[in-house]
């Protein structure tokens, strides 16, 4: 897998099991993503709204995991919808 750290207020992460936080690392893993990009099994809006909840303000490792898009371009669509989830944040 190709780690790109995605940096959310100035950096949140999400760990495997939904409500535990890592004080080190987070990472968000893919499996698909809709028209608009968004990813199709996990509700990350959610997820990072946990995460930010929990005080984690650390970097976010992207692993994409899914069938319909290389490697490469399923990871900068988890980047880009991680950069989307951060402008929301960041707007309220």
């Amino acid at each position: 897998a190709i780690a790109m750290p995605v940096s959310l207020r100035p950096g949140i992460t999400f760990c495997s099991g939904w409500r535990r936080i890592h004080k080190l690392a987070v990472s968000a893993k893919t499996m698909d993503f809709d028209s608009e990009g968004n990813e199709t099994t996990i509700d990350y809006p959610r997820m990072m709204a946990i995460v930010l909840d929990h005080g984690y303000h650390g970097y976010v490792g992207v692993e994409y995991s899914g069938r319909n898009f290389s490697e490469f371009e399923g990871i900068a669509k988890s980047k880009r919808l991680l950069e989307r989830i951060a402008a929301n944040v960041a707007a309220k």
